[in-house]
């Protein structure tokens, strides 16, 4: 004896019309190929009111959209990273070893990111040159940014972060100009260590690129890395030298 198993078929209800009926194989291709909608209504025989395909069918689940990559005002895709997106480590290897003189470059990068993505006139390099006055500006920036905030919301408190860092820049230069040695080394390590109200907003940057699909690379190393590295190490240089000269 050969058994048979019956696949049930449903009339599909779609727009006013009906249609079918149709195997369940069938409805779900029809549903993948967008000819029907997975709330139309379906009925077979043996079913006592029309009821959403979804109710009665096992359909594979909805994947969510892929999030388009943000666009200039000209259309084109940013594919690349977003922001400056580079290890923490290098932030913060390249704080200490400039003397703090990478932050400000960290501000510049992140401020030309905008400019060519969104098609800002503005001058970057000046807004990381007075990163003192532009450092609030590009946390909120990256905070309330809609391409990050499509992936995770950010967390970061603009004004706190940018309070710490202009404090601590303030405090570290004026003890850079006091009589005592100790006191201008004291405010070179303040000054190399303020990377840390830089953290959180390098943290959200990185955990939204690395969720990317594909994963974007670092940003590499380019020229102006290499100028921020030669020229903090001078100015470290000179620092030292000053301080071990006045004794």
């Amino acid at each position: 004896m050969i058994w048979r198993v019956e696949m049930k078929s449903y009339h599909i209800l779609n727009n006013g019309a009906q249609y079918g009926p149709y195997p369940q194989d069938q409805i779900v291709l029809m549903i993948t190929s967008k000819q029907i909608k997975r709330n139309d209504l379906c009925w077979t025989e043996g079913m006592a009111n029309w009821t959403p395909i979804d109710s009665v069918i096992p359909l594979p689940p909805v994947l969510p959209p892929p999030v388009p990559f943000p666009q200039s005002p000209q259309g084109i895709e940013v594919s690349g990273p977003w922001f400056l997106y580079i290890p923490i480590s290098r932030l913060i290897v390249m704080s200490l070893i400039t003397n703090g003189l990478y932050q400000y470059y960290w501000i510049y990068k992140n401020w030309r990111f905008l400019k060519d993505r969104d098609g800002l006139a503005i001058m970057p390099f000046w807004r990381g040159f007075f990163g003192i006055f532009f450092v609030f500006g590009i946390l909120s920036k990256i905070k309330n940014d809609k391409s990050l905030n499509s992936f995770a919301t950010g967390q970061l408190s603009p004004g706190v972060l940018s309070a710490g860092w202009i404090i601590l820049n303030f405090i570290s230069t004026g003890l850079g100009w006091a009589s005592d040695n100790y006191l201008n080394l004291f405010g070179m390590v303040l000054s190399a260590i303020n990377f840390l109200f830089l953290l959180p907003a390098q943290s959200y940057i990185n955990q939204v690129n690395d969720a990317r699909t594909p994963r974007p690379s670092y940003t590499p190393w380019t020229t102006g890395h290499v100028v921020v590295l030669v020229f903090g190490l001078v100015i470290y240089a000179l620092l030292l030298i000053g301080m071990f000269a006045a004794k």
